[in-house]
């Protein structure tokens, strides 16, 4: 079992790829991916069952590709390099100034996750894992699945080049989140993403659609106090 790992320098195919536009959980780039495989990985020690990280790649593996890992318990998401490294695999993330990775994320064959912090260190130093988890393959994810989720957490974050690439891509504009049943139209709302909201609309986005709770975009819009959200959404025919 490794417990230490070198700072690598970037291939600069991948590079130029990660420094295309984010979309919450994606980048551009890995809109073109069919589908993929996801990784849930939790505390080593711990016996609460949480899921601290997620992980997807792509079914069929290049030498050089895309991923995504989210981390959980701060609710970020990064695009990153995937390849198989012998039997592992590796995620890498954030570049530095150097043209190397400041952040891996290795899955040994066994199951086991580890985090790799290389900033501060130079190309070729080997650091400690800096936490170590157990991991396992979960499910395939459909390219369809890949893109509503790129479009809601894009739309959450205020990102409106994720929202269009995703939807010129062919996400259905009217998905909704698993867990709380919001469209990408009512994330748009509850943070104040006028431009995305508009976006939206012009893509037929339902404006009365209605979240598990009964809830709909105006109504949060209304709660929170995005005034310029609730004329949109009026003038778009949401109803009180």
């Amino acid at each position: 079992m490794r417990i230490q790992e070198s700072r690598r320098l970037a291939p600069l195919a991948i590079a130029a790829m990660l420094a295309l536009p984010l979309i919450g959980t994606h980048s551009a780039a890995a809109l073109d991916l069919p589908e993929a495989k996801k990784w849930e990985c939790r505390d080593f020690v711990g016996n609460d069952g949480r899921v601290l990280i997620t992980l997807w790649h792509p079914v069929a593996i290049q030498p050089e590709g895309s991923g995504y890992i989210r981390l959980e318990d701060v609710g970020a998401s990064f695009p990153t390099a995937f390849r198989l490294d012998g039997l592992s695999l590796r995620w890498n993330w954030d570049l530095g100034e150097d043209g190397a990775w400041e952040h891996s994320f290795v899955i040994e064959p066994d199951g086991i996750g580890k985090t790799y912090d290389f900033s501060g260190a130079e190309v070729g130093e080997k650091v400690s894992a800096k936490d170590v988890y157990r991991c396992k393959q979960v499910k395939q994810v459909s390219r369809k699945s890949a893109l509503e989720t790129a479009m809601l957490e894009a739309a959450l974050n205020g990102s409106w080049a994720g929202v269009k690439l995703a939807l010129e891509a062919g996400a259905d504009v009217n998905a909704k989140r698993a867990s709380s049943g919001w469209t990408a139209l009512i994330s748009a709302a509850f943070g104040g993403h006028v431009e995305i909201a508009k976006l939206l609309l012009d893509a037929d986005a339902d404006v009365n659609a209605k979240d598990k709770y009964g809830r709909t975009a105006l109504m949060l819009a209304v709660k929170y106090e995005k005034a310029d959200m609730v004329r949109l959404l009026k003038e778009a025919g949401a109803k009180e």
